[in-house]
C-alpha cells in the first residue's frame, strides 16, 4: 500500500528523499498566500491512500491527514507539500508501529456514547 502511495505521489523513487521525524512542519505567515501547484498528481488519490492507511494501521496520522482531506477541491501547494511530509514520514517510521498488551485479569471492557 506505501509502495503505492508513493508512486501516486511521485515519490517512488524514494532512495534519495528527505525523510521526517515529525508529521507537520510549523506554520509560517507566508504560507497564508496560497501557491499553486508545482506537480499535479492525485491529490485526492493521496488523500484516500492515507486514508484508508491511517484507519487500518497507522492511527498516529489521522489528525494530519483529516486536516489535509479538508482542501481536496482546491489544493496548492502547501497541501502537496503536507501530504509529502506524511508520506516522508512513514516512510521513515514504517518499522514502527503500536503494541497493544491486553490485561486479561479484566475480561471485555467496552464504552459505548449514546444519547
Amino acid at each position: 500500500m506505501l509502495q503505492r502511495l508513493f508512486t501516486v505521489i511521485g515519490l517512488d523513487k524514494y532512495c534519495n528523499v528527505k525523510l521526517h521525524d515529525t508529521l507537520c512542519s510549523t506554520i509560517s505567515d507566508n504560507s497564508l498566500i496560497a501557491l499553486p501547484r508545482q506537480q499535479q498528481n492525485h491529490y485526492r488519490n493521496a488523500i484516500g491512500s492515507l486514508s484508508y492507511i491511517q484507519a487500518i494501521i497507522r492511527p498516529d496520522i489521522t489528525m494530519t491527514v483529516q486536516q489535509c482531506a479538508r482542501f481536496c477541491n482546491i489544493p496548492n501547494k502547501e497541501h502537496e507539500e503536507a501530504v509529502k511530509r506524511i508520506t516522508r514520514y512513514l516512510l521513515k517510521t514504517k518499522d514502527q508501529g503500536l503494541n497493544f498488551c491486553p490485561d486479561l485479569s479484566k475480561g471485555l471492557e467496552y464504552y459505548v456514547d449514546a444519547d
